[in-house]
């Protein structure tokens, strides 16, 4: 199977909440039947993940930062379908980090300075792997092409919090998705 779609994401842990950092998610697969109503899947996907922040802080300074990460990652699922449109699935989703990039910026609002220098929460590397529980949901459309969605959250932190406004022991990836899946 071919599968090509977009995450909505964000990181809990960072700071701000919405799912407002989009990505490509798409790569191949395969499915074994087991039985008439039970299969399981192993997919490789490239997938974009990330955070995007614009906010005004409690003293007045305007923070702005846009985090983008690069995955390979493996879902490995359990499917149940009802023979006719409807594929629900769960699943274990190890990842391997490719690529890391913060775009960071704090506006004084008094002085009017910039500062491009993000707090350590955020500097600081992330894991280079990511391990996410996911669930899933498919309509078959037409004989080989489904239209799905699927949604994606870490099960270990990817790195400690930021202090502030977050409720989170770490940061993770808390992922959307959305996706066309043509089967061959």
């Amino acid at each position: 199977m071919l599968s090509a779609g977009l995450n909505g994401s964000q990181i809990d842990g960072d700071g701000p909440a919405g799912y407002h950092s989009w990505g490509f998610t798409g790569g191949i697969g395969t499915a074994v039947q087991w039985h008439r109503n039970i299969s399981t899947s192993i997919e490789l996907l490239y997938s974009q993940r990330g955070s995007v922040q614009k906010g005004e802080m409690k003293n007045g300074a305007v923070e702005r930062f846009k985090i983008n990460t690069d995955y390979i990652e493996m879902p490995v699922c359990l499917n149940v379908n009802d023979n006719k449109a409807l594929t629900v699935g769960v699943g274990i989703s190890p990842a391997v980090l490719l690529n890391y990039r913060i775009a960071y910026q704090l506006t004084d609002a008094a002085t009017g300075t910039v500062n491009t220098t993000p707090p350590v929460c955020l500097a600081n590397p992330m894991k280079e792997y990511d391990v996410s529980g996911l669930v899933k949901m498919q309509f078959r459309c037409f004989r080989s092409l489904s239209i799905g969605a699927k949604y994606q959250y870490s099960l270990i932190s990817l790195r400690p919090p930021c202090e502030g406004d977050t409720r989170a022991n770490g940061q993770y990836h808390n992922v959307i998705g959305f996706y066309l899946q043509y089967k061959i």
